[in-house]
């Protein structure tokens, strides 16, 4: 699967095959030359935490993270979404960030959710 390209960023999710193994390699491109590979991406080992204001009428949803270790590279890979004021999202692979445009964070959730 690769999606249509969102200000200048991209992500799919590549099948492969290695000694009668398969899995899926989560692909991420971004604005310059930024590549990023996650191998042997599993939808089912991608943990969601969501954090919401329940003190507030109505609930007010604060943030949603969607987090998995890559396990080759050996660092965790998260995506976190802010609702305080204006949306913002953060695409983090270990110690390095990148601020992504909302609708590709929307995309983002979808493949980790659903693969």
């Amino acid at each position: 699967m690769k999606s249509d390209e969102i200000e200048g960023w991209r992500v799919g999710l590549k099948s492969e095959t290695q000694v009668g193994i398969e899995s899926q390699t989560l692909e991420i491109s971004g604005p310059g030359n930024l590549k990023i590979e996650i191998q042997r991406f599993k939808s089912v080992e991608v943990t969601i935490e969501g954090f919401v204001n329940l003190e507030m009428a109505p609930t007010k949803f604060f943030e949603l993270s969607c987090k998995c270790y890559d396990s080759v590279n050996k660092c965790k890979v998260s995506l976190d979404y802010y609702f305080t004021g204006e949306p913002e999202a953060y695409l983090i692979v270990g110690c390095a960030h990148w601020v992504i445009p909302i609708p590709f964070a929307q995309q983002l959730v979808h493949v980790f959710l659903l693969g």
